[in-house]
């Protein structure tokens, strides 16, 4: 399984695709870690699919309404 930082340079290197499914994957086994749920959104956002990066992100508020990365990103 790929770490976030192996994720971040698959998405920076335009490999939405393999990025998507490396972060799926982490989210299916940590569904309310916060740092998986980042990198979820981020995947979805660099891959244009605003939609889904903002649904995401509400999640990510709920969890920690503090953290203004989040409410910077939607």
């Amino acid at each position: 399984m790929l770490s976030i930082n192996d994720i971040k340079q698959l998405s920076a290197q335009g490999r939405h695709a393999e990025a998507m499914a490396a972060a799926t994957k982490l989210v299916r086994k940590n569904p309310n870690a916060a740092p998986v749920l980042a990198i979820f959104a981020f995947v979805h956002l660099s891959g244009g699919q605003y939609d889904k990066a903002l649904k995401v992100y509400k999640r990510l508020i709920g969890i920690n309404p503090a953290v203004a990365d989040y409410h910077f990103n939607m």
